[in-house]
């Protein structure tokens, strides 16, 4: 187990860890700790790494935390496991926290970073202590209590402009926060944003495309001490998004010989290359989420420092978006919607025992029910002349009629659609609990108990009629129930006060799921739970009065019953198989510093090799490096993951000096480089990243609660990619062409930033 942090001690945790010999304090094991004698591996990022580095959500911290990876759509990987499906009918394999309460759906945690604290980036099986069982890891996202006694806030602005675009692309991200005291031990907390950001990719096309993001959200929160030892803590939320920027900004990257695409693409004026932006489609594109919620916590804590808390919390999600899968002004596959709606209620009660009892620690019992309603379609004429494209629908009855009087009708030659409602019911119990053997050794054992329920209800193929189907018309219902146990035991030893190893084996899981297609009658949609055990061990150490903390840690973890996605040959549609077992191992550093008053550095990396056992069945991609067989399937055997880099580093430094009594300033650069990666299983040559190295940079003043900075994010704008896939047209032909997806941190930022407190 390792511990790496992506941010220098002065910039990366706030309040708490702002100069040398402060402690830095998280909550990854659910209480409040110092990070040097937590046996866990994380990485923090702070409120001022957070501000400093102008990391503005969850895909951002990649450039901080070299663990982690992220790809199409913000699915994360840590340590290279992520979810290898697509299929909200997943849950992930890296989870999301905020303020102690886990996001089923990765859909409704997509918010602008606002008045957060800071971001522990936790690596490894993390479903403990955590609401649900996460296989990989987990993203702890902690934003700020009301402060009592105090009345103020801070509001920021930030401009960039993406200079190196076809349209020179622009954003505008405002934030607020506005913190009012009620009595002394009484607090109202209020934050809000707006963010509109222009696409990197340019719509060419002739149909219909919502380009520009706008995104808004506020959040309300309320937090009272009353009576001997009790507390009452309640946040509600609300944020929409709409626009396609930064999701559906696909372009053609690269074609194989004999390409039917080739002469579409040359028609529009497009040209495939690693820096093309431009894309084209006759379908619609758009985007639109909402999500929100609020909960409660009311907490008791006794003489004696146990505390009693209950976490009761409902979520809700909602995505509805299309896109023209082929990107092409021709009439291929052309619709592609899908309209999701996703609720949860979840309670958790807690007990915590202090950490000053040799016997401390917690335990609980956590409950979660949920539901998700879906509905969508893939439809379109791939391989049809014009000619017959404008006689659907089509009439296939035995006489010729006019299509309005047809008995039977083909609305499209290719498609599928589907309509499912997946329900979940969690409960279970939960503990850890660690025991002082003597002041410098402390023992931990902790388990799990989850039973859950779950169920599906589809039906496919009902809204239209097709010649091809993608999977078979009828419905299906099935559920599913089983209880699981999970643990983790292990150690840490104190050397010296400063010196700390560790070690720690655990089992975590990941929940069942199901398919939401069925390619075959009678075929069962169930994908089991996947199960991790991990072997993790390290040392940190703080030196010279904590100016200098070096951490190093080791990782063998090996997954089991890995849910993969891979392609019915027949039903030409993906489906979802407990088919694979893989191993990910590698070790994990960090240097923080500050050797002289003003100057802040600090340093991580990761180095990890992630390689499948055995996956029989996977699908065969053009262009790969392993033989593929007759029935278009291999053994991906000793192949790497997808998002799975030998090698990610960043490095930061910072130096902030007086001009005068009443003005600083401060000069920041960061450096973060990678090892070349693959986005399919398979490592095929069309959809390989080499070696990347994105530079940052900032340079600012501060007088008094005024802070203005001119900064850079990808300053030699090197051309990255969110995600690279095959095309699937060209794929089917056995011709290896690819598409990439572009993000706003493709290409290099340029910008400013105005912050001042009041």
């Amino acid at each position: 187990m390792a511990y790496a942090c992506g941010a220098a001690p002065a910039l990366a945790q706030g309040a708490e860890g702002a100069s040398a010999g402060a402690e830095i304090i998280v909550t990854a094991q659910r209480r409040a700790e110092s990070l040097q004698d937590v046996p866990v591996s994380l990485t923090v990022v702070g409120e001022d790494a957070l501000n400093s580095r102008n990391i503005n959500e969850a895909g951002d911290l990649t450039l901080a935390a070299p663990s982690l990876q992220s790809g199409s759509d913000n699915q994360f990987a840590i340590r290279g496991v992520g979810t290898v499906a697509f299929s909200d009918t997943l849950e992930s394999s890296v989870a999301t926290s905020i303020d102690d309460v886990n996001i089923g759906r990765s859909f409704g945690a997509g918010s602008l970073f606002n008045d957060v604290a800071r971001v522990e980036v936790l690596s490894g099986p993390q479903g403990l202590l955590f609401g649900k069982n996460a296989s990989a890891g987990l993203l702890n996202i902690v934003t700020k209590k009301p402060e009592f006694g105090y009345f103020g806030g801070n509001v920021d602005f930030e401009a960039v402009t993406r200079d190196t675009t076809p349209g020179n692309g622009m954003g505008v991200n405002m934030k607020g926060v506005l913190n009012v005291p009620v009595g002394q031990t009484t607090a109202l907390r209020f934050d809000g944003f707006y963010s509109y950001q222009e696409p990197v990719g340019v719509f060419v096309g002739s149909g219909t495309a919502d380009e520009n993001l706008r995104a808004y959200g506020i959040r309300g929160k309320f937090l009272t001490e009353f009576g001997e030892g009790w507390s009452i803590y309640v946040i509600g939320d609300y944020n929409e998004r709409h626009g396609i920027a930064g999701s559906f900004d696909r372009t053609f990257r690269e074609l194989g010989e004999g390409s039917g695409v080739a002469p579409i693409l040359e028609d529009e004026g497009i040209t495939p290359s690693k820096t093309n932006f431009y894309y084209a489609g006759e379908g619609d594109f758009h985007r639109d989420e909402k999500s929100g919620g609020a909960q409660a916590k009311v907490a008791y804590e006794l003489a004696n420092g146990w505390e009693i808390s209950n976490i009761a919390a409902v979520r809700f999600s909602k995505r509805d978006q299309s896109l023209d899968t082929d990107l092409t002004d021709v009439q291929q596959l052309s619709i592609n919607w899908r309209k999701s709606k996703y609720d949860q209620f979840s309670n958790e009660l807690r007990v915590a025992i202090p950490d000053t009892s040799r016997l401390n620690g917690q335990f609980g019992i956590y409950y979660l029910t949920s539901k998700l309603d879906s509905t969508g379609q893939l439809a379109g004429f791939t391989g049809l002349p014009a000619g017959f494209i404008s006689r659907f629908p089509f009439c296939v009855g035995s006489a010729a009629t006019v299509a309005a009087n047809c008995p039977v009708a083909r609305d499209y030659f290719i498609g599928g659609d589907s309509t499912y409602t997946l329900k979940e019911r969690n409960l279970a119990g939960f503990g850890q609990l660690f025991y002082k053997v003597t002041d410098s050794l402390q023992l931990l054992a902790g388990a799990r108990v989850t039973d859950e329920h779950l169920s599906i209800d589809t039906v496919q193929n009902q809204m239209a009629l097709y010649f091809v189907n993608l999977g078979v018309t009828d419905s299906f219902k099935e559920s599913y129930d089983h209880t699981s146990f999970s643990w983790k035991f292990g150690g840490q030893y104190n050397i010296t006060p400063d010196i700390m190893v560790y070690t720690t084996y655990g089992k975590g899981r990941k929940g069942a799921g199901f398919n939401d297609r069925a390619t075959q009658l009678g075929q069962k949609l169930l994908v089991e739970p996947e199960d991790a055990k991990s072997l993790e061990a390290g040392i940190k150490t703080s030196w010279f009065d904590k100016k200098l903390i070096f951490n190093v840690g080791l990782y063998h973890t090996k997954f089991s019953n890995y849910q993969v996605q891979s392609l019915d040959t027949v039903a030409q549609t993906f489906i979802i198989q407990n088919a694979a077992t893989l191993t990910t191992k590698g070790a994990e550093f960090t240097v923080l510093a500050k050797p002289f008053p003003g100057l802040s550095i600090n340093g991580s990396a990761t180095l990890q090799k992630a390689v499948f056992g055995d996956f029989l069945g996977a699908q065969c991609n053009p262009g790969q490096s392993v033989p593929c067989g007759a029935d278009g399937t291999y053994n991906a055997k000793g192949t790497e993951l997808p998002t799975a880099p030998r090698f990610a580093g960043t490095i930061q430094a910072m130096y902030e000096g007086a001009l005068t009594d009443s003005l600083d300033y401060f000069i920041e650069s960061n450096l973060y480089h990678r090892s070349a990666l693959n986005y399919r299983v398979g490592e095929p040559a069309i959809t390989r990243v080499g070696p990347i190295d994105v530079l940052g940079a900032s340079i600012g003043l501060k007088a008094g609660s005024t802070t203005f900075r001119i900064f850079c994010k990808n300053c030699t704008d090197k051309r990255v990619p969110a995600f690279l896939n095959p095309d699937a047209g060209d794929a089917n032909a056995g011709i290896a062409s690819s598409i990439q997806q572009w993000n706003f941190k493709s290409v290099r930022n340029i910008g400013i930033s105005l912050e001042t407190e009041f």
